[in-house]
């Protein structure tokens, strides 16, 4: 079992934990699919822009050639 050392303050209050490398990178991928996923959730069900027709306008507007 993985271990965690915590940094206290004067009082013995924990203020900070020390996590091994392998659970702090299980954590932050986990915590980053949770992002993703409320993107996801967020944009659902917004209209999208056809892509083709995004180079059209870009094209008519003279920004791409």
């Amino acid at each position: 079992m993985e271990t965690f050392e915590y940094i206290v303050n004067e009082k013995g209050e924990r203020r900070a934990v020390i996590v091994p490398y392998n659970i702090f990178k299980e954590l932050m991928e986990l915590a980053e699919d949770t992002i993703d996923i409320s993107l996801i959730k967020e944009v659902k069900n917004e209209q999208y822009l056809d892509w083709e027709e995004v180079k059209r306008e870009f094209r008519k507007a003279g920004k791409i050639d």
